[in-house]
Order: C-alpha cells, then sequence, then structure tokens
C-alpha cells in the first residue's frame, strides 16, 4: 500500500484513514478493515460460480478467459486474509509462481476448486 500513489480502499467504510492503515500502532484496526473487505468478497464468490455456468460450452475462450482472472483473484484472497505483510511487508503480496502457472494450465478447474475452498468454509461457519 505504501508503494501505491493511490489506493481504492473504502476507507469511510472501514474505519480508518489512510495514514493509520500505514502506521503499524493502528494494526489490529487495519487488519480489521482488511477482514471487512475479504468477508464481503466472499460473499459474491457463489455469484462467480453461477456465471461461470451460465457461460456456454461452446465459448471455451470466455470460459477460460473468466475463470484464469476469478481464479487469481480467489488465490490473491487466500493470501490476503489476516496478511499484515499487505500493509507493513517490504515486497507486494503475490500469488507463488508456481500457483499461477497452475492456474494458466487449468483454469477452470483452479477456479473450480478454489470457489468450491472458499464456499465450504464459508458453510462449516454458518
Amino acid at each position: 500500500i505504501a508503494q501505491r500513489k493511490k489506493n481504492y480502499w473504502p476507507l469511510k467504510y472501514l474505519g480508518i484513514s489512510e495514514s493509520q492503515l500505514l502506521n503499524s500502532n493502528y494494526r489490529h484496526k487495519a487488519l480489521n478493515a482488511l477482514q471487512k473487505m475479504t468477508e464481503d468478497v466472499k460473499k459474491h464468490i457463489q455469484g462467480l460460480v453461477d456465471y461461470m455456468q451460465a457461460i456456454p460450452e461452446s465459448l471455451p475462450g470466455y470460459r477460460r478467459f473468466f475463470a484464469v482472472n476469478n481464479a487469481l483473484g480467489l488465490a490473491t484472497l487466500g493470501k490476503m486474509e489476516d496478511n499484515p505483510r499487505i500493509f507493513y511487508g517490504e515486497n507486494k503480496v503475490k500469488v507463488p509462481k508456481l500457483k499461477f502457472l497452475m492456474i494458466i494450465k487449468a483454469p477452470e478447474e483452479n477456479f473450480y476448486k478454489l470457489s468450491s475452498f472458499y464456499l465450504d468454509s464459508m458453510e462449516l461457519n454458518v
């Protein structure tokens, strides 16, 4: 976050300022804001699955494009959850290269695997 010129966090909704996000004295507050954002993302995973299933098999390029982008997004979500390095780490938080290559190799399979992981874990928490 510190390396970016702009951020698109809904700070007012999250109850934190940009300076607080970057100040490790507000670590707990920053991680709470991050948790709000990741929990909000999870609410949309079933919609992603429904949309993927609505793309006709006769459009494999669209299905692949959708699956790659959303599998990478879900893999990134896994790296972000409860991760203070997003705020205070020296390096960017990224999906490992091997995971990226696995997604590129089999995007639909990985999209469904990652979305199932989150949907199953959400059911367990209900």
